[in-house]
C-alpha cells in the first residue's frame, strides 16, 4: 500500500510581521541618520570653538607685541628723535606716519560716523569708515622694527633685497638720527654699510575692527608699507575691541589707574594696557543661541541673540617705550 507524503509549501512573513520588521529597520535608519547628524554637529561646534580660540590667541598676539613696542625708535634713549617726514599716502593733515611725537594714540568708543579722531584730536582719514565697527576702539601707533636692517655697518642676513623704497632710522655715532628712504637691494649690497651705521625699518599701524567680505567681522590694520599706508586685514571673527590704558600718576613706573581714553597730558605717564577682544565664530552654530552679554573691561555688549558662538579674549601687556619717548622730537 503507498504511503501518502506531505508537502510542506513556502510561507512568507505575515502581513504583521512585515510591518514590525519595516518599523524596526527605520527605527535602526532613524538612529543612525541621527547619530551621523550628532557627530558631524559635533564635529562642526568643535571646529568652530578651535578656530575662535585660535583667532582670539593670534589677534592677541598681534595687539600685544605692537603696544609693547610702541615709541621704541632703535633702542634710542635720551636722544632727540628726527621731525616728522610726508609720505606719499598719510593718514592726516599733517605728516603722521613717520611722526614721533606721540607714538600711542588711542580712539575711545568710535561714534559711527565720520573720521575717528585720537584722543590728541588727530583726524584719522584713512580709514574706510563705511566698514568700522560702531562703539569698538582703535588704536594708532608709531615706533621702528624690533630688529635692523642693518647694524654697525652689517647688513642683516634675513633682509630680502627688495626694489622697494622703505623709510628707515639712520643711527650713526655724534650724527643725529634722521629718516632714510631706502631700497632693501642697496643695503643688502653694501651700498651704506658705513662703519657706525645701523638702519632701523619704520613702523606705523592703526588698528581697528572692520566688517569684511560676506558681513564677517575681522582685525584689520592701515600700515606703512613703502611710501604709503596701505589697508591689510589680518584676523578674521573679531567683532569688538576695547583698550584700557594704565596710567602711572606718581613716577613709580606702575599702573595706579586704567583709563579707556586718557587725555594728552596723561599719554606719557602710561606705563601698561589691558586689551579687550570679542570673537565671534566665522559661521552660526546650528541650535546654539547667543543669550549671555559679554563684558569687556568697563564695556558691556549685549547678546548677540543668533547662532555664533562668542567669546572674550583679554592680556595685560607693559609698555616698556612710551614714556622713554614721548617729547622727544627736534
Amino acid at each position: 500500500m503507498a504511503r501518502g507524503r506531505i508537502v510542506k509549501r513556502p510561507q512568507g512573513l505575515t502581513l504583521i510581521e512585515l510591518l514590525v520588521a519595516l518599523a524596526l529597520a527605520a527605527a535602526l535608519s532613524a538612529a543612525m541618520v541621527a547619530t551621523y547628524a550628532n557627530s558631524r554637529r559635533n564635529h562642526f561646534y568643535e571646529q568652530q570653538v578651535a578656530r575662535l580660540q585660535e583667532n582670539g590667541r593670534h589677534a592677541l598676539r598681534l595687539l600685544t607685541r605692537d603696544l609693547a613696542l610702541a615709541g621704541f625708535h632703535a633702542g634710542t634713549i635720551g636722544a632727540p628723535l628726527p621731525p616728522a617726514q610726508p609720505v606719499a599716502v598719510d593718514c592726516a593733515d599733517a605728516p603722521w606716519a613717520l611722526a614721533s611725537d606721540l607714538p600711542l594714540e588711542p580712539v575711545d568708543d568710535w561714534a559711527g560716523r565720520g573720521d575717528p579722531i585720537t584722543v590728541t584730536g588727530r583726524s584719522l582719514r584713512c580709514l574706510p569708515t563705511a566698514d568700522l565697527a560702531p562703539g569698538s576702539d582703535l588704536l594708532a601707533l608709531r615706533r621702528t622694527a624690533a630688529a635692523p636692517a642693518q647694524f654697525l655697518g652689517t647688513p642683516a642676513p634675513s633682509l630680502t633685497p627688495s626694489a622697494v623704497l622703505r623709510w628707515y632710522l639712520r643711527v650713526e655715532d655724534g650724527i643725529p638720527v634722521r629718516w632714510e628712504q631706502l631700497e632693501a637691494r642697496d643695503i643688502v649690497a653694501g651700498r651704506h654699510s658705513a662703519a657706525g651705521v645701523s638702519l632701523w625699518p619704520a613702523v606705523a599701524r592703526i588698528y581697528s575692527v572692520q566688517r569684511g567680505t560676506g558681513g564677517v567681522p575681522q582685525l584689520c590694520a592701515e600700515t606703512l608699507a613703502g611710501n604709503r599706508m596701505v589697508s591689510r586685514c589680518l584676523v578674521e571673527g573679531v567683532e569688538h575691541l576695547q583698550i584700557e590704558y594704565g596710567v602711572d600718576t606718581n613716577g613709580d613706573g606702575t599702573a595706579e589707574q586704567y583709563l579707556a581714553a586718557p587725555a594728552v597730558g596723561e599719554l606719557p605717564g602710561v606705563v601698561a594696557a589691558r586689551v579687550h577682544l570679542l570673537l565671534r565664530s566665522i559661521r552660526p552654530v546650528s541650535g546654539y543661541s547667543d543669550r549671555h552679554p559679554h563684558t569687556l573691561g568697563a564695556t558691556r555688549i549685549p547678546a548677540g541673540n543668533d547662532g555664533y558662538l562668542r567669546r572674550v579674549f583679554s592680556q595685560t601687556v607693559v609698555l616698556g617705550n612710551g614714556v622713554q619717548q614721548l617729547g622727544r622730537s627736534s
